[in-house]
């Protein structure tokens, strides 16, 4: 590799690095990295929800793009935490609905506010048109890595539904 583009990704790596500083908790253990694994599986399955509205749990595991079973126990916890509510579905009844509570769109909310507090102070050194600038350069790498990854399914599309944790 060049010696240019071993610097960018030393500089992409060091970025990434850099971003997490202001982010809340970070792992220190093997019990907080499954916490927070769990915790980041729940955020994305609360922001698809907030964004698209209630949802089966046979769909919302598609976008989701896990197993059925394992939608089963984060809805299961997201429940007994008040942010979700599972119900019969009324055209069949075989199918569970998932729904956020007002708890739940409270701390989409929340979560979504933090992000944008963070993301704003990261890149306070940028102006707009350099934002816009990096933004551009990003997709192109981004999609040159993952060629046929929207096309295939665009339901899973990372750039619009922001999770929460």
């Amino acid at each position: 590799m060049p010696v240019i583009e071993e610097e960018i990704v030393w500089k992409l790596r060091r970025l990434h690095a850099l971003s997490r500083r202001g982010a809340p908790h970070r792992p220190q253990t093997p019990e907080d990295a499954a916490e927070e694994q769990q915790n980041h599986s729940r955020g994305r399955m609360m922001g698809i929800l907030a964004d698209r509205g209630p949802m089966s749990q046979t769909a919302l595991a598609a976008v989701l793009d896990i197993r059925p079973q394992s939608l089963s126990e984060l809805a299961a916890k997201a429940e007994c935490e008040g942010f979700v509510s599972r119900t019969p579905s009324e055209e069949d009844r075989r199918q569970t609905i998932v729904s956020l509570t007002d708890a739940g769109r409270a701390r989409v909310a929340a979560f979504r506010e933090a992000h944008r507090r963070h993301a704003d102070e990261f890149l306070s050194p940028l102006d707009e048109e350099e934002k816009k600038t990096l933004r551009s350069i990003l997709d192109k790498i981004i999609e040159g890595q993952e060629p046929d990854k929207h096309e295939q399914n665009p339901e899973k599309s990372d750039k619009t539904e922001g999770g929460v944790a």
